[in-house]
């Protein structure tokens, strides 16, 4: 998109100046013209407005993506405690058992 506004400015810069030089031909007196006429300044505005729908179109796109991996995360971080605290239960009890059995068979 920022090329193709250059690209327009440029297009705007160079028809200011081919008119405002004397020593210049009838043809690209007519050439600049041809670049400024309304149909070419509707065809690049259509250009651009589809050029920013599509950007406007990639965006949503990204924020529902984004959106998307945000609730994958808070999943992956639910879970991950969850885990956290299954280990730590498990290795509470497996402490017990082994207790339990060192005080059975005292040569623990």
């Amino acid at each position: 998109m920022i090329m193709s506004i250059t690209f327009l400015v440029a297009d705007r810069k160079a028809g200011d100046s081919s008119q405002g030089g004397a020593d210049q031909t009838d043809g690209k007196l007519k050439d600049s013209k041809d670049s400024d006429s309304p149909g070419h300044l509707e065809e690049k505005v259509s250009q651009l407005e589809a050029m920013l729908k599509n950007l406007q179109d990639d965006l949503q796109k990204e924020k529902e993506d984004k959106a998307v991996l945000q609730a994958e995360v808070q999943s992956l971080r639910q879970n991950n405690q969850r885990l956290q605290e299954e280990s730590q239960s498990t290795v509470a009890r497996l402490i017990k058992v082994t207790e339990l059995l060192c005080n059975v068979n005292k040569p623990c």
